[in-house]
């Protein structure tokens, strides 16, 4: 078994990010396909489509080995990091999410739920971003290797930018 030292070198060294690139990509093309296809055809809707891919494509990969993500969550995450089982719980959570966006059910709960979470996030990657030790982002589970960094910190700001903006379109 790997030591947790290995894993923050290996997500320093050779890091790349075209495999999140890949994704993000894929995410948007399967979106814009969708909302081409669905009506309205608002931001709102696209939006609504890009969070709904999102939390489903981010929440699998975190579950597809949900024990190591829990550890690596809880090294730079507020709550999980006094709590694991939150570790555990949050790619359900995002599931969760993926499937309320997904179903066009209860947006403004689900907005409420991605701020919240997308908030705690930030704090935890600016925290640990303010220290000297590197950490393992946990942001494509254990499957995909990068470092927590600016895209990380990206990641979770625009996420709960776009929950704070359904919950305003959707009011």
């Amino acid at each position: 078994m790997e030591h947790e030292h290995d894993h923050h070198q290996a997500a320093a060294e050779g890091t790349s990010y075209w495999p999140l690139f890949g994704i993000l990509g894929s995410i948007l093309l399967v979106t814009g396909v969708t909302w081409w296809f669905a009506s309205p055809h608002s931001i709102a809707e696209f939006f609504r489509w890009f969070m709904g891919y999102f939390f489903l494509v981010f929440g699998a990969f975190k579950i597809l080995q949900s024990k190591e993500f829990a550890h690596v969550f809880a090294e730079y995450d507020i709550v999980a990091k006094r709590w694991l089982p939150y570790g555990f719980l949050y790619p359900l959570i995002e599931l969760a999410l993926a499937a309320l966006f997904l179903f066009n059910a209860f947006i403004g709960t689900a907005s409420v739920i991605d701020l919240v979470i997308m908030t705690i996030g930030t704090i935890g990657v600016v925290s640990a971003m303010r220290g000297k030790r590197k950490y393992r982002c946990a942001c494509l589970g254990a499957v995909v290797n990068l470092p927590l960094s600016t895209v990380s910190l990206i990641e979770d700001i625009g996420m709960g930018g776009l929950g704070l903006l359904m919950l305003f379109i959707h009011s």
